[in-house]
């Protein structure tokens, strides 16, 4: 038998065929990982882009569906319910558990970010994140933080501006458990997070 420096040259041979092994193991297993994220990000130029068309409709929310964890956020219980058309205008309407009901008209505008997300100004409209009686007062104002745009801006009630996001869902870990809508909606609008920044809660209306 060979040796090399007292080391058998099969000995050395099985060494290296070895560690070739476990190097093409693991060049295997990174392909597969980028494979795998790869099929869960869509391209954005294939990424259907939202059209204004495509936000014209009824739009509901259920806040009480985010008052269910122990320790969260409370919100209003009741259901937001917002008519987006055609012509510019939209109709607001929110039925509270309570009894409370207020109908509201305004004016609307989009503002496209990206090929899957849309800003949408509500002109007029009542923000009932901060509660009934901060989104009955005309005179509300709050800095909310858009972390889309990064900045803070300022949303209010009736005279004010409420933001929201139209979101083009193409990640399949979207769909979680905060997200009420169905597999079948692509296409949710959301107001801006509120709650801890770390872990914010995005209250989103499903297309009715």
């Amino acid at each position: 038998m060979v040796y090399v420096d007292r080391i058998p040259l099969r000995y050395m041979q099985v060494k290296m065929e070895s560690k070739m092994t476990q190097r093409f193991r693991y060049l295997v297993i990174g392909v597969l990982v980028v494979l795998l994220v790869a099929c869960n990000f869509a391209p954005e130029e294939e990424i259907p882009p939202i059209e204004r068309d495509d936000l014209i409709g009824t739009w509901t929310a259920d806040y009480s569906y985010y008052n269910r964890e122990p320790g969260g956020i409370t919100l209003p219980n009741g259901k937001e319910t917002l008519v987006l058309r055609a012509d510019g205008t939209f109709e607001q309407d929110f039925q509270a558990v309570t009894g409370f009901h207020r109908k509201v008209l305004g004016k609307w505008e989009s503002e496209k970010v990206n090929s899957y997300r849309t800003r949408i100004h509500l002109y007029g409209a009542m923000y009932y994140l901060a509660g009934l009686p901060a989104a009955t007062d005309p005179n509300f104002r709050a800095a909310m933080w858009d972390p889309i745009a990064h900045q803070y801006v300022s949303v209010g009630s009736t005279s004010g501006v409420v933001i929201l996001y139209a979101t083009r869902l193409v990640i399949d870990s979207k769909y979680d458990s905060k997200i009420p809508c169905g597999r079948e909606h692509d296409l949710i609008l959301q107001h801006l997070p509120i709650g801890d920044l770390d872990a914010p809660t995005w209250v989103t209306f499903c297309r009715k």
